[in-house]
């Protein structure tokens, strides 16, 4: 049974990191042959470092970030390509601080791959619902169309990232998927959401990385940062009474 298991997780990791690659080629090529210029490295330099200020999700071996918000940013203004990569960049800096160096290539290629392809949906979403390629191109003028893209946008991109990532606790640790999925990422809504409504906000300040988007970026990433941390406490918190609850009841 265990060997059964071993290679569903095994081949499951093989097609996610596949496709992650394959994601990450074509984004390549879309950036060098669309002309979207450089512009969106700014923001992507942003999003590795802001990665340091990642916070642990309590009950799984996961993190949510304030990367997210850069990345929907570059997703919005700049197209799924430039957000796509950007959102590697972020998998791939943040898997260099894994603290097991025994599996540190084996996380980096899933962290990478499924933020890769999570972050490449989210932006195929909002462009496809918007009706052109990026946001900065030519601002839409309907208001309803831009929330409707952007709400898709944090919704695919949430259920991608989180799903992708809970199936393969769940595969490694023999629990239910959707059970890893609600314990551990189900409240995680709150930042994709947020991600993208800031996201939107910024891009309306400004349809290019000028000094004042950049201070409105850090902004409102420190704003997050504070609501994020006092969520991941309490819950924290809470799954620590949980514990205690079900140890008394056991020696009871």
């Amino acid at each position: 049974m265990k060997a059964a298991v071993a290679r569903v997780c095994r081949v499951y990791y093989n097609l996610l990191v596949g496709l992650g690659l394959v994601t990450i080629a074509f984004a390549l090529y879309r950036v060098a042959t669309n002309g979207i210029g450089c512009q969106w490295l700014i923001l992507a330099s942003l999003a590795i470092l802001t990665g340091v200020f990642a916070l642990p999700l309590p009950g799984v071996k996961a993190k949510i970030s304030l990367a997210d918000t850069i990345i929907c940013t570059n997703l919005v203004l700049f197209g799924p390509a430039a957000g796509a990569l950007t959102a590697a960049l972020d998998g791939i800096a943040g898997s260099l601080r894994c603290k097991t160096k025994s599996r540190r290539l084996e996380f980096l290629l899933f962290n990478t791959a499924a933020m890769t392809l999570s972050a490449a949906l989210g932006g195929e979403a909002f462009i496809r619902v918007l009706g052109q390629t990026a946001f900065r191109y030519n601002p839409v003028a309907s208001g309803g169309r831009f929330l409707l893209a952007l709400g898709l946008l944090a919704l695919v991109y949430y259920l991608t990232n989180t799903l992708s990532v809970a199936a393969m606790v769940a595969l490694d640790q023999g629990k239910n998927v959707l059970t890893v999925w609600r314990n551990g990422f189900l409240w995680a809504m709150v930042n994709y959401v947020a991600a993208s409504a800031m996201a939107g906000v910024l891009a309306l300040i400004g349809d290019s990385i000028a000094a004042r988007t950049l201070v409105a970026v850090l902004t409102v990433l420190a704003a997050l940062y504070v609501s994020l941390k006092a969520y991941v406490t309490k819950a924290a918190e809470a799954e620590r009474n949980q514990q205690s609850s079900a140890a008394a009841a056991a020696i009871k």
